[in-house]
């Protein structure tokens, strides 16, 4: 049996798609594609790395008279049986370590909820100072509310910040999860799955519920267009819409730091290893989106000293962001299949 047979008889005994074989040797799918189809042959390092992950020697890969059925009873030319070959490179998750890292993630959940919670509603103390600025029952100047507001924004953005990265820090031994392809001890799937079963309904709740929130969160502003109440209470009525959008987020993210634990023990959903490979490059990609709208957002305010009317980028971005990361996905896969 030729090397491209066997590369391509190994993976699929394994239960791996080229991408994710690809990912493993790091290359693309289409070098592992041609490899099988034998339109090329792997470079020597590809090849010894193989044999670790696939468990064989090289000898087995390279000389055509071994077959995949006898790989594990035959010996190679320095008389090491195929069961002494290198062990899988592929990270191990044990039973233990699952457990820990469930906890970590449990016990961060309500750190990264109030981050997150505080961060969405940071824009709303400054409107609230400003329409308090142009109420006729207060004596706070425009200027006063505007430094008061954006200290606070700061303020609030900043704890936030520090609670997201105090979570970080305490699960940190665990980031490979995000990155790397792992393999699991026996107990390990079987113990996870029926943890991810048990509280899908309760996700599928927290999700619709966040849903709801959000598409009712713009209803008080229009009860005060349809009141025709005047321009400080319309502003009132805008940082409302921040404290509801702040709760929904925070279901959004709870639900989403628990289902995603479950799915990178699993490597599953965003975390299969093809979908990990594929974050590296849309992570920074998405960093970079966010820094462009916060400076968007500040040098708009500043230069206009609008803010009554900038918070309007916030939402705006939030939707076109969905659109983005659509977008950059769609890009990011074709140049994976090319």
């Amino acid at each position: 049996m030729i090397l491209a047979d066997k590369i391509s008889n190994l993976r699929k005994q394994n239960g791996w798609s080229q991408e994710e074989l690809a990912y493993q040797v790091g290359v693309s799918r289409q070098a592992v594609s041609k490899w099988e189809s034998a339109q090329s042959i792997p470079e020597i390092e590809k090849i010894l790395l193989m044999s670790q992950i696939f468990e064989v020697t090289t000898d087995f890969l390279i000389k055509e008279e071994y077959e995949v059925e006898d790989r594990f009873d035959r010996e190679d030319t320095l008389g090491h049986s195929y069961e002494d070959t290198p062990i899988n490179p592929l990270r191990k998750i044990t039973l233990e370590e699952a457990n820990e890292y469930l906890n970590l993630k449990e016990s961060s959940i309500k750190k990264v909820a109030l981050g997150v919670f505080l961060t969405v509603l940071s824009p709303a103390f400054l409107i609230v100072l400003l329409a308090l600025a142009e109420s006729p029952y207060t004596v706070i100047s425009q200027n006063m509310a505007t430094g008061l507001g954006l200290i606070t924004l700061l303020l609030l953005v900043a704890s936030g910040v520090m609670l997201f990265i105090a979570s970080s820090l305490n699960a940190k031994k665990y980031d490979f999860l995000d990155r790397e392809p792992i393999d699991t001890a026996y107990g390990v799937k079987g113990m996870v799955k029926e943890l991810k079963d048990n509280f899908h309904s309760r996700y599928v709740s927290s999700i619709m519920t966040g849903v709801l929130l959000s598409i009712l969160s713009i209803v008080p502003l229009f009860i005060g267009i349809a009141m025709n109440v005047t321009g400080w209470i319309i502003l009132i009525l805008v940082s409302l819409i921040f404290v509801i959008i702040g709760i929904a987020t925070t279901l959004f993210v709870s639900a989403g730091i628990r289902q995603s634990s479950y799915e990178k023990l699993l490597q599953e959903g965003e975390y299969t290893p093809q979908n990990k490979h594929q974050s590296k490059k849309t992570d920074s990609i998405f960093g970079i989106y966010w820094m462009i709208v916060l400076a968007i957002f500040l040098a708009y305010s500043f230069l206009t000293n609008d803010w009554g009317r900038s918070w309007i980028i916030w939402p705006v971005s939030s939707v076109l962001f969905g659109a983005f990361v659509l977008i950059v996905r769609t890009i990011v896969d074709k140049e994976n299949r090319y």
